[in-house]
């Protein structure tokens, strides 16, 4: 706590003492339940004292910190038995080198879906994505074709009435029907990487009915560990 508070001062520690907080009241239960001397308390502890070293070891900042927590808590959350019934009805993986058609097959789903979003890394790729949507959107809904909007955090066009959304990762939607998940290597990038964990972790939690991904082939092991249990999931090689 002492170290969070010293984070970003006022904040830091309104941010611990909340944990604090959250921390006992998820015990007291157990507590009960178990009674005195029952060694439940001491687990639960044990528990909550393993996480929180994971979380500081990993947090420079206060925002990094609460990512780490969305991360660790969406770990545990993946080990329930029943979270199985949650998964997404499709998954797919289009992994691959550049212009082997990855982007391709999943904007053609998407058109197809008619709703959720696209995000990638750059504000000029989310701009060409939603020309190249409307174009596809045309063709498979004539007369009635969806809105695509664009936003990218500087820029925002239809966004609110949107049926697809092209976005740069850090401003898409957490929830919706289908996700296109681009370049997803990115997840890995020290200032970028938390926006492209936060949305594999909403495809994982059964946020998006449908999960189409873009990535190197580097990233098939990735996809597994992220997906792991999926029935719905398949990678696809993709090749130039």
């Amino acid at each position: 706590a002492a170290r969070m508070a010293s984070l970003a001062g006022s904040e830091g520690a309104a941010f611990a003492a909340g944990a604090a907080s959250a921390k006992e009241r998820l015990f007291s239960g157990g507590e009960r339940r178990g009674g005195a001397g029952s060694g439940s308390s001491a687990s639960g502890e044990g528990s909550v004292e393993s996480l929180a070293r994971r979380v500081l070891e990993r947090a420079t900042s206060l925002e990094e910190a609460r990512a780490a927590c969305r991360e660790a808590l969406g770990e545990t959350a993946a080990a329930a038995p029943e979270r199985s019934s949650s998964w997404p009805e499709s998954i797919e993986c289009y992994l691959g080198p550049t212009n082997s058609g990855k982007t391709w097959a999943s904007l053609e789903f998407l058109a197809e879906r008619g709703a959720g979003c696209y995000a990638g890394p750059l504000r000029a790729l989310a701009w060409e994505v939603r020309e190249d949507l409307k174009e596809r959107c045309a063709r498979k809904w004539p007369g009635a074709a969806p809105v695509v909007g664009l936003w990218t955090g500087e820029e925002r066009s239809e966004a609110d009435e949107a049926s697809i959304l092209c976005c740069t990762a850090e401003v898409a939607p957490a929830a919706g029907d289908t996700l296109v998940l681009d370049e997803v290597h990115w997840c890995v990038d020290p200032s970028r990487g938390s926006a492209w964990t936060r949305l594999l972790l909403a495809a994982r939690g059964g946020r998006y009915k449908h999960v189409r991904v873009c990535g190197p082939a580097e990233a098939a092991e990735l996809m597994r560990r992220v997906f792991v249990d999926a029935a719905a999931l398949t990678l696809v090689d993709k090749v130039r």
